[in-house]
């Protein structure tokens, strides 16, 4: 980082971790990572939330990743629980494939 002409500081790309991805992708943080593929064009965001609001859960964290189908998105959210149980039973009745990942 420079302030007229000086050099004032250094970011690395452990700052770059410890302040942007970590936190975005809910790393360190309690609770259970869900992931959602679909292979369709069904209004996955809406059914996550719904999915997780009717079973008392707070998303922490959300982020889209590319999707190996074509058409299909694959989302990954954090909640803030440990028992995702039936957040999953519902969303598999609605067709997506889901995997947990338990921190």
């Amino acid at each position: 980082m420079v302030e007229d002409g000086h050099l004032v500081g250094i970011i690395t790309t452990n700052d770059f971790f410890y302040k942007v991805a970590n936190p975005t992708l809910g790393i360190g943080m309690p609770g259970t990572r869900v992931a959602i593929t679909s292979k369709t064009d069904k209004p996955i965001l809406e059914d996550i939330c719904k999915a997780s609001s009717q079973k008392g859960m707070n998303i922490l964290t959300l982020h889209m990743i590319s999707s190996t189908e074509v058409g299909g998105k694959d989302i990954v959210v954090h909640v803030d629980t440990e028992n995702v149980d039936e957040m999953v039973k519902d969303l598999k009745s609605k067709g997506y494939e889901v995997l947990v990942r338990k921190r």
